[in-house]
């Protein structure tokens, strides 16, 4: 199961957040969920067998206030 967490912290209008601030988002959210499963399917072909489940959250579905960042990371 993948589930991969990076908050944007503080909160910030998306117009005044910087772009490191959705590479470090992206890095962990989209990036970590991405590199388990590459390794979970490597070791699911060995064993000719598994599952993945990936998980996202509401900031994917809904937009929350001050997650410009978030919220694409998590709809991914």
């Amino acid at each position: 199961m993948g589930l991969a967490g990076c908050d944007r912290a503080p909160p910030t209008d998306a117009a005044d957040e910087p772009a490191e601030l959705l590479d470090r988002v992206n890095a962990v959210n989209l990036r970590g969920v991405w590199t388990c499963m590459k390794h979970g399917l490597r070791q699911m072909r060995t064993q000719d067998s598994g599952a993945i489940v990936n998980n996202s959250s509401l900031g994917g579905l809904v937009g929350l206030p001050g997650s410009g960042s978030l919220a694409p990371a998590q709809a991914s």
